[in-house]
């Protein structure tokens, strides 16, 4: 509700709507790559998100080919190399 109220959209309501990929998915699937095909198989139709920490992480994520990468907490220089 805050979000709209502010203008902006939701892109993930909640964990029913979207697959999210963290850290403790990817230490799981024991890389990134393995995270997001396992996330595949079973997301349907559902899009797949992946958080990546680092410009490493986004070029592995770039790689699997994600819906969406989110950059956690990237200095402004690093979204931009991204």
């Amino acid at each position: 509700y805050a979000v709209a109220c502010g203008g902006a959209q939701n892109h993930r309501i909640g964990l029913f709507d979207q697959v999210l990929i963290k850290e403790n998915h990817i230490a799981a699937a024991g890389s990134l790559s393995a995270a997001i095909t396992a996330a595949r198989r079973v997301a349907g139709r559902r899009q797949v998100e992946v958080e990546v920490e680092s410009l490493a992480e986004f070029e592995e994520a770039l790689r699997g080919a994600p819906d969406i990468i989110l950059l956690d907490e990237f200095s402004l220089a690093d979204m931009r190399t991204a």
